[in-house]
């Protein structure tokens, strides 16, 4: 995957930050590497960002067939790691 690349969500899934629905369509911004998992910035219409895991989007290539990819949620991982960070 890189940069620039639309994506479709695989499911409906719920924002982290405001607890609506995200929109079917966004553009990828950025991956990131972290404890073995590859987390996916991804730009959603009006500007809205969210992080994503692998298997909550599938990329459409030039030959109009479609990848999913499998990994966990990433809010999953956001949450649980900025708790560990408030108790430390």
């Amino acid at each position: 995957m890189r940069p620039g690349e639309k994506l479709n969500l695989t499911r409906t899934i719920r924002s982290a930050k405001t607890g609506m629905s995200l929109p079917k369509e966004g553009t990828l911004v950025s991956m990131t590497e972290n404890l073995g998992r590859t987390l996916l910035l991804v730009e959603f219409a009006g500007g809205q960002h969210e992080y994503l895991f692998e298997n909550e989007v599938e990329i459409q290539s030039d030959h109009s067939s479609r990848q999913a990819y499998a990994c966990m949620p990433a809010r999953m991982f956001l949450d649980d790691e900025l708790l560990r960070r408030e108790i430390i």
